[in-house]
């Protein structure tokens, strides 16, 4: 799959030594979008650390997980939060009953890990193991400028011991481009310090296109590429689901727009039940005008004379009416 962006000198690296535990498993099925794959390749090729950015559900984690399985590179993945320290991203020294005697030992976590993991990987390749610090952006000030040696020499000294970076890429993942979110949507999110975000290959990852998502929903569940019987336009089920995913992107929400995570969560109880109104109404966490908005954009993206529309606008009298009630 990735053959077209890649030069034969990854290609026979992916295929060097043994296969580590951590490389993670290959779907055949899973869609990448091309212009992000063509980015992250040259990153893994030459090195470079990335900061992937972008809206909720769109493929941030999954997307490299995918390409360093099919490259055979294994991944060490850690989540940031506020209240992550460097003791959680090194490792920490703990005492151990070793042969009826307490001694003392480092417990290594994601970083340590991470460096001695692409120890074991045989070959000239410059990544050789790719580190991912999911939600970056949810960390303090404090610990992300301790980061920047890591980032900036790919070696750092830590409670007394050295660790030797220098084939491991780092992937951070955000949902903004580290500069802080005023949406409301993604609460705890920090400004990163623009120095450590210069030293970042920025990419940002927004939702495919429509005519991707449905051939990503279609690959997935067959059975959606059928059409409607009374559908003349002869455009799949698939078509609409996603037809009515992409209204809600253009939307002004208090809460996060139906993204390609949550459609892929939704589409097989939607198989289940059969009937697409009542899904979106209690599997999707919308309430109120939002979740008003949400029908509506599904109501407009669908033909009337189909059973889908009527699904969607008994769901949308519903709705309109519990909202009125509220005011």
């Amino acid at each position: 799959m990735l053959e077209k962006y890649l030069c034969d000198e990854i290609i026979a690296a992916s295929k060097v030594g043994s296969r580590s535990r951590r490389v993670p498993t290959y779907n055949e099925k899973y869609h990448l979008q091309s212009r992000y794959t063509k980015a992250i390749v040259e990153c893994v090729k030459h090195r470079k650390d990335v900061l992937c950015y972008g809206p909720a559900g769109t493929g941030k984690t999954s997307g490299i997980k995918q390409i360093a399985g099919e490259l055979g590179i294994p991944v060490v993945q850690y989540t940031c939060g506020e209240d992550t320290t460097l003791w959680d991203l090194f490792g920490s020294d703990e005492l151990i009953q070793e042969n009826g005697t307490t001694v003392t030992h480092f417990r290594e976590k994601a970083i340590a890990i991470a460096c001695e993991e692409a120890k074991k990987i045989k070959g000239d390749r410059q990544t050789k193991c790719i580190l991912i610090l999911d939600e970056l952006d949810t960390c303090t000030p404090g610990l992300i400028s301790h980061l920047n040696e890591l980032i900036c020499e790919h070696e750092i000294e830590f409670e007394g011991k050295l660790f030797d970076a220098s084939h491991v890429m780092i992937y951070a993942t955000a949902n903004t481009a580290g500069t802080g979110d005023s949406t409301g949507k993604y609460s705890g999110t920090r400004c990163i310090n623009a120095a450590l975000r210069d030293r970042f290959m920025p990419i940002r990852l927004g939702y495919m296109s429509q005519a991707e998502e449905c051939d990503l929903i279609e690959s997935i569940y067959p059975e959606l590429k059928e059409v409607q019987g009374s559908d003349k336009s002869g455009n799949s089920i698939a078509y609409y689901l996603t037809r009515g995913a992409e209204e809600s992107r253009a939307m002004r929400l208090e809460a996060l727009p139906i993204t390609t995570r949550k459609l892929l969560d939704i589409t097989p109880i939607y198989i289940d039940i059969g009937d697409l109104g009542f899904v979106i109404e209690t599997f999707c966490g919308y309430e109120g005008d939002d979740l008003v908005s949400i029908l509506k954009g599904f109501r407009n993206a669908i033909p009337e004379e189909t059973g889908l529309y009527k699904q969607i606008d008994d769901a949308y009298q519903r709705a309109k009416a519990e909202a009125t009630r509220q005011q």
